[in-house]
């Protein structure tokens, strides 16, 4: 495993839309036609899954489970934002980050647990960078 090509990667690709103003990823999700969801309960009246949130490929969406992220992380704003930046970060990767105009020798090949610290550094940097931009 190569946690530092993750760490970086996940730096690299937020300093990428911060570079373009682009820091929010509720909106950066709707820019490539991407749906997010909050969740209060399971379809039909189901129990919740007990992750947090998910991205779905097949429907194309971001799905934010509340209930969930605000019995186990708070109720805040940063709590919503760094979910849905961490599961637009697995959308990207399972786009193979079409959109963006990247090289395909520039992106990293990242096995699970990779794309996993990957995808917590991107939204914890994009969520600075957000900060940095409102201040």
């Amino acid at each position: 495993m190569n946690a530092t090509l993750a760490v970086n990667w996940g730096k690299w690709l937020a300093d990428y839309f911060s570079s373009q103003r682009k820091t929010n990823p509720f909106l950066l999700a709707a820019k490539f036609g991407w749906r997010v969801v909050m969740e209060n309960e399971g379809n039909d009246g189901a129990l919740l899954p007990a992750r947090f949130a998910e991205w779905d490929g097949g429907e194309r969406r971001i799905r934010l489970f509340i209930p969930i992220l605000r019995r186990h992380r708070g109720n805040s704003n940063r709590v919503l934002y760094r979910a849905c930046a961490h599961e637009l970060f697995h959308g990207l990767v399972a786009v193979n980050y079409r959109g963006l105009g990247l090289s395909p020798k520039s992106i990293p090949s990242l096995n699970y647990r990779e794309e996993e610290i990957a995808a917590q550094v991107f939204s914890e940097a994009l969520f600075n960078s957000q900060l940095e931009e409102e201040s």
